[in-house]
């Protein structure tokens, strides 16, 4: 699963615009799951702003893994995390 969330991750480097990537959280693993933060800026229309991306790839069985990707504003990240946490509970194997 680490892999998974690095190249994810990898994708978000090769986006135009995006720089002074930094992992906040290393990849982590547990119970069928990988996941990581990353911290970025992006420049859109000449503006920066710096933004805060959390993959997780999911492993569900039968060959099927979820992968969430959660990006937010960096001021706003926290916020959010609650939300995507309750939102993901739900989200088992069968």
């Amino acid at each position: 699963m680490s892999r998974c969330v690095e190249e994810y991750v990898a994708g978000l480097e090769a986006l135009d615009g995006v720089s002074d990537i930094e992992a906040v959280e290393d990849v982590a693993q547990e119970e069928g799951r990988a996941f990581s933060t990353t911290a970025f800026i992006e420049v859109d229309g000449g503006q920066e702003q710096e933004g805060i991306r959390y993959t997780e790839c999911r492993w569900l069985g039968d060959g099927v893994t979820v992968v969430v990707l959660h990006t937010a504003p960096a001021g706003a990240y926290d916020d959010e995390t609650e939300l995507r946490e309750e939102l993901l509970e739900g989200l088992k194997a069968p």
